[in-house]
């Protein structure tokens, strides 16, 4: 798979801070023909394992893209977004998922 075909399908699956789970489900769709072993920890990291001999490399990355909410669309096809409904709708979000 290219790499530009890589992002679209991962740019394609919903994942805002706080809902990352299909996201890192694609993940594991992508890298299960490459990797020996791939688990999610207790913090909700997914890893995925290569075995074998030689150097040892770590990639690190978030798997959360950013969210906003769009509140008026421009004649040129541009948007504009309230950051501050965009934090509070978070606020929300977060509160409601949390436990509190």
């Amino acid at each position: 798979m290219d790499m530009m075909t890589m992002v679209q399908r991962l740019t394609a699956v919903y994942g805002i801070s706080g809902r990352e789970a299909a996201v890192a489900e694609e993940i594991r769709r992508m890298a299960e023909p490459y990797a020996d072993e791939i688990w999610t920890d207790r913090l909700g990291n997914l890893i995925c394992r290569k075995k074998g001999e030689g150097p040892k490399v770590m990639f690190a990355a978030h798997l959360d893209s950013i969210g906003l909410i769009v509140n008026y669309l421009l004649d040129n096809h541009l948007v504009t977004a309230d950051e501050e409904e965009f934090l509070t709708y978070l606020r929300k979000l977060h509160s409601n998922t949390d436990g509190s």
